[in-house]
């Protein structure tokens, strides 16, 4: 590593920099990316970055990834978005019923904290990414095209916003 930057990147389909193609297909640009990243500012980076990843799907691939060295000195960590999503097809069914992530938020917290001290302990600096703002009305209106009663949606939630 000689001083220079080399990262891990570990999350969901935000770190493998997927996009919505014009057929409406999810794909990925990584590699483009990544290139570009080594080109323009000498940063290695390899992705460990996988779509629909939770923290708890993290946690077991970096588990075994540190059973080696990593061959880095730092990992980005980014989490979250899906698990802070709900099953929104059960939330349209029943909006007025306690509806709970896929993650609890306890969970989420104790497992990343865990992975940035397993990191630290591996001699890897853990960098901790959060997730953009959300489009809150595109979202929801993804939320209906897939199937869930937007609006019965929106009565859970109270406001588009929440």
């Amino acid at each position: 590593m000689n001083g220079s930057i080399c990262a891990n990147l570990y999350g969901d389909s935000l770190l493998r920099f997927t996009v919505l193609d014009e057929a409406g297909r999810y794909r990925s640009l990584s590699a483009a990316f990544l290139s570009r990243l080594s080109e323009r500012f000498g940063i290695c980076a390899v992705s460990r970055a996988h779509f629909g990843y939770t923290v708890d799907r993290g946690r077991r691939l970096l588990d075994r990834d540190l059973r080696a060295p990593l061959g880095c000195n730092y990992a980005l960590l980014e989490y979250g978005g899906n698990d802070c999503d709900h099953d929104w097809k059960a939330v349209a069914a029943a909006p007025e019923a306690l509806h709970t992530p896929k993650t609890p938020l306890p969970d989420f917290t104790k497992t990343l904290g865990g992975m940035a001290d397993d990191l630290a302990a591996a001699g890897v600096r853990p960098v901790l990414m959060t997730l953009p703002p959300i489009d809150a009305e595109r979202y929801l209106a993804f939320i209906g095209r897939c199937g869930a009663d937007a609006r019965a949606v929106l009565r859970w939630l109270g406001d588009v916003q929440m």
